[in-house]
């Protein structure tokens, strides 16, 4: 197994952070420049920033405060939000990125094609969100069921130019009932690119159960943000139950 990635995911509006459950009834959270500085003292292996006012209103995403935090921080970067063209790519590359999230639908093939050839396929990280509706989990865009086998969803994803997936049970999201620890060994026996995983972590025993259901990309946002957690404790109890862990 490869040492396992602990990755705190921050969700900004309005230049706050914000954190909600199931995607809904966001409440500030705090400074996120300041945050991210913390994060990254807490050795954070990298930090996933989402420009909420982009992916919902649509718009371009703003990378005024990404280049803020790039000036605080040195560690890495996955930025999203609406990205939707090579332009937007290049700005969030070229002002310290290291990584854009992208949601995957059929008109992403170009982009990604194009973001590949000018900066490589571990630039990419594709963002597939899952809901359950009766005890069955789907793939979940802007509100709406856009397919339900998701195991063949996700594998085409896979096959695609892309450095990796992240992989979010929303109906779990801000829940700290744990991930779903079935359709993780599922996903993980079919598909073999790095994916994250995120929604629902609430405990340390459940990180223990995750990765022992093969989970070595794990994103935190209730943990770190609204729990007596932080990075350099999880990584030492990670440590201490015999995985490999980054530090």
């Amino acid at each position: 197994m490869s040492k396992i990635r602990i990755i705190p995911s921050l969700l900004i509006k309005n230049e706050r952070l914000v954190k909600g459950i199931q995607f809904k009834n966001h409440k500030d959270a705090g400074d996120p420049i300041t945050t991210c500085v913390a994060l990254e003292s807490q050795l954070a292996d990298e930090i996933c920033i989402i420009d909420l006012d982009a992916y919902e209103k649509k718009t371009n995403p703003d990378i005024s405060l990404l280049k803020k935090i790039i000036t605080k921080v040195s560690t890495p970067i996955t930025f999203g939000g609406n990205i939707s063209n090579i332009d937007d790519v290049k700005k969030i590359i070229t002002n310290g990125a290291d990584k854009v999230l992208i949601n995957y639908d059929d008109d992403s093939d170009k982009l990604i094609t194009s973001i590949a050839d000018l900066f490589g396929r571990q630039s990419i990280t594709i963002a597939i969100d899952l809901i359950n509706q009766n005890n069955k989990w789907h793939i979940y865009k802007n509100g709406k069921i856009i397919f339900e086998n998701i195991f063949e969803y996700i594998k085409k994803v896979s096959e695609k130019r892309i450095g990796e997936i992240k992989i979010t049970f929303v109906s779990n999201e801000g829940m700290k009932n744990g991930l779903d620890k079935k359709i993780i060994k599922e996903i993980r026996s079919q598909i073999y690119i790095p994916i994250i995983f995120e929604g629902g972590l609430g405990s340390l025993d459940q990180i223990d159960e995750a990765i022992v259901c093969g989970v070595e990309g794990i994103a935190l946002g209730t943990m770190i943000i609204f729990m007596d957690n932080n990075i350099f404790k999880i990584k030492q109890f990670i440590l201490n139950a015999g995985h490999k862990i980054r530090f």
